[in-house]
């Protein structure tokens, strides 16, 4: 009986072992890719274009939606700093403007679809407070308590694209607009313009049909955003496959400081930790871009 005793013990162990697993497992299944990581279903929102995004006296986020409805945003933080495995910026741009930059406006191209499909891609100019990347060994605990992100997005999941205006921090949000179908061989006019101390209107546009999807955004830790990306992101992709084949265009670039004078870039050019293909960014000039993703391609 003791034996029979321990040997039913040691099963109700596995067994609620085995239940744990499972609800990790669900609850990592059940969490949101964005452009800056996976976070649970519950601190990600979307709201209708036009939406203004503003921080109150206490440092909530909240919208006011174009109706004038307002609805309160999430207001959490990533909770899980496990390794993403398929997941991290795989190439980019970065550039630096200490002084702030106050425009970034450029039109990127919708490449072809992958043969096979990834979990999601992400593509996308940015502009954040801080140079922190998302990358296996960056998790999110070591982000500033004050990063942000603003992009215009292109997004492939599910078979198809979509582009969304998005605004991210880590100790608040990730919110988007609504997201706008595409297809390939369009073209998406992103813009991040700053309309005021500390407000940026976010704007992507379909070039072909005018369709735009935007948000506005007023907080005070948007006095600035030094930091300038051309960016492909990469979730739960194995094989070249799963990447487009046809180069993705980032043309006519315009970046603007304060008083309304052109900048010109300085990009550097970065990998990712496990970058898959060789997938890389061409600098053609400093206000065009090419992001390739075909093994072989220079």
């Amino acid at each position: 009986r003791v034996h029979g005793d321990s040997t039913c013990s040691k099963m109700r162990l596995a067994a609620t072992a085995l239940a744990a697993v499972i609800l990790v497992a669900t609850a990592i299944a059940a969490g949101r890719q964005t452009p800056h990581g996976v976070v649970d279903d519950a601190c990600h929102a979307v709201v209708p274009s036009g939406s203004h995004l503003f921080e109150d006296e206490f440092g909530a986020l909240w919208a006011k939606l174009p109706e004038g409805e307002l609805r309160a945003m999430p207001n959490c933080k990533p909770t899980d700093d496990a390794p993403l495995v398929g997941h991290e910026w795989a190439a980019w741009t970065a550039w630096n403007y200490p002084a702030g930059i106050a425009s970034f406006v450029g039109t990127f191209s919708v490449p072809n679809k992958p043969v096979q499909q990834p979990q999601i891609l992400y593509t996308f100019t940015g502009l954040q407070s801080d140079n922190w990347i998302p990358e296996p060994s960056s998790p999110s605990s070591k982000a500033p308590p004050s990063f942000d992100i603003i992009q215009p997005v292109l997004e492939y999941t599910d078979g198809s694209y979509t582009v969304a205006s998005w605004y991210v921090t880590i100790d608040n949000s990730y919110v988007e607009s609504t997201p706008l179908p595409v297809l390939p061989g369009q073209h998406i006019l992103g813009t991040m313009n700053k309309t005021g101390a500390s407000t940026w209107l976010i704007a992507s546009q379909v070039v072909e049909t005018g369709k735009t999807t935007s948000i506005t955004v007023t907080r005070p830790r948007l006095a600035s955003q030094p930091w300038a990306y051309v960016t492909l992101e990469v979730y739960g992709a194995s094989s070249c496959a799963q990447l487009p084949t046809e180069p993705q265009t980032y043309v006519d670039l315009s970046l603007l400081d304060d008083s309304g004078a052109p900048l010109s870039p300085e990009w550097t050019l970065h990998q990712g930790e496990v970058n898959l293909c060789n997938a890389h960014c061409v600098v053609n000039t400093p206000l065009n871009v090419t992001l390739v993703t075909t093994p072989g391609a220079q």
